[in-house]
């Protein structure tokens, strides 16, 4: 399916309030039936979106164009040789001659929901690590662990020992993360102890276990975190592998079987295994308190500062500096 978009630019300068204060989350979105569900299952709607990032508006801090990777719809080529629609919003927008009522039409083919997300995803990450890599001048390195599945741990993996390979220590961001079964996976990786240097000729390659982190971590967590992300801090701290950040972690450290009703209109998650903590209680209910407690304020959120995160890179310094 695609959409086509006759926009006059001439009278942007009318009506672009209005579009900032619709676009809150900045995205312009279509309705589209589909016709591929059986009868028997009521159609969704399904949502299609044409991300268009509202600083080319002139409001809200959305970033320069191809903040959304290059991947979004407004991010591809356009018949006018340019970057991209977005970049011909941005750059027509700044040096716009209203006299000359200039139009023309551009073809933007529009993405699912689930795409989207992805997107927006991706880029709250990037702007994470760079936050982490300003706050600390460039010392501490930054994964962010959304799931816990095998595909997140290759995610984690690569983030660790590519981005941050060369860096003093690592934030390992949890918030958000809706659980899985990863915790005995990621307290292993983050326990190495280096037992020999690697020096080919002379030089300093790195240290061996190479596929362990033998540095410092820090965990940064929040109300967010579910099932296995609460099972991981809580085993983090037990095994005093370092300090946590954020806010309180709901006690649901459980395992969960999921079950699908006959019409599959609806879906559940029934707790079938608890798990017994050090001091001998049940993990279900019993909440996780960080060793640092900070509530990020929404109107600071709002302009782009995370109080969490800037915590944990003080608590860090201070730690590999003492």
């Amino acid at each position: 399916m695609q959409i086509s978009l006759a926009i006059n630019y001439s009278e942007m300068a009318g009506w672009s309030d209005w579009i900032c204060n619709f676009t809150r989350r900045r995205t312009l979105r279509l309705a589209v039936e589909s016709p591929r569900m059986p009868k028997v299952i009521p159609k969704p709607t399904l949502i299609l979106s044409l991300i268009l990032l509202t600083t080319a508006l002139g409001c809200g801090d959305a970033g320069p164009p191809g903040a959304m990777g290059e991947e979004g719809p407004q991010d591809k080529p356009g018949p006018k040789g340019e970057p991209g629609t977005a970049n011909v919003i941005y750059s027509e927008w700044f040096s716009l001659d209203e006299a000359s009522d200039k139009r023309w039409q551009e073809t933007v083919k529009p993405i699912s929901q689930g795409a989207e997300s992805e997107l927006l995803y991706q880029r709250w990450v990037r702007s994470r690590r760079a936050e982490v890599e300003r706050l600390s001048g460039g010392r501490l390195g930054y994964a962010h662990i959304r799931t816990m599945s095998d595909s997140r741990y290759r995610e984690i993996f690569e983030d660790i020992f590519g981005k941050a390979v060369g860096k003093e220590a690592i934030v390992l961001d949890t918030r958000f993360n809706n659980g899985g079964n990863l915790v005995e996976a990621l307290t292993i990786l983050l326990t190495g102890e280096t037992y020999a240097r690697i020096l080919p000729r002379g030089q300093k390659l790195g240290v061996e276990p190479v596929h362990r982190w033998t540095k410092p971590s820090i965990v940064v967590m929040n109300e967010g975190n579910y099932s296995d992300a609460h099972c991981f801090p809580a085993a983090y701290t037990a095994l005093g592998i370092g300090k946590m950040v954020g806010m309180q972690v709901p006690g649901t450290c459980t395992s969960v079987w999921w079950e699908t009703l006959q019409d599959r209109s609806l879906y559940f998650g029934i707790p079938m295994v608890g798990y017994i903590d050090n001091d001998g209680d049940l993990m279900e209910n019993k909440h996780l308190d960080p060793d640092y407690e900070i509530d990020n304020d929404p109107a600071l959120e709002a302009t782009g500062k995370d109080q969490q995160l800037e915590k944990a890179v003080e608590v860090l310094l201070a730690e590999i500096d003492d």
